[in-house]
């Protein structure tokens, strides 16, 4: 899985997995947490939420610069 920007959602990102083609991972993990679990579908959304929200804190707080004096950084779009 890879976080990404996307324009539409609440905070401007998502997680993507790479493995999977034209699904959308956030509805398969719902979807399993509101009928194998039976949790409300408004608390499993809470619930992605605050979980994306502390893996950006912690992406955040972790982070480096990339590079350096006699480093050569690629960057492939």
């Amino acid at each position: 899985m890879v976080m990404r920007e996307r324009k539409g959602t609440i905070d401007g990102y998502e997680w993507r997995c790479r493995t999977k083609g034209g699904e959308n991972p956030h509805d398969s993990m719902n979807e399993f947490a509101v009928k194998d679990v039976r949790v409300n579908k408004n608390t499993v959304v809470d619930w992605y939420m605050f979980r994306r929200e502390v893996c950006m804190a912690a992406v955040l707080k972790e982070s480096a610069p990339l590079g350096g004096e006699g480093k050569i950084v690629e960057i492939d779009d």
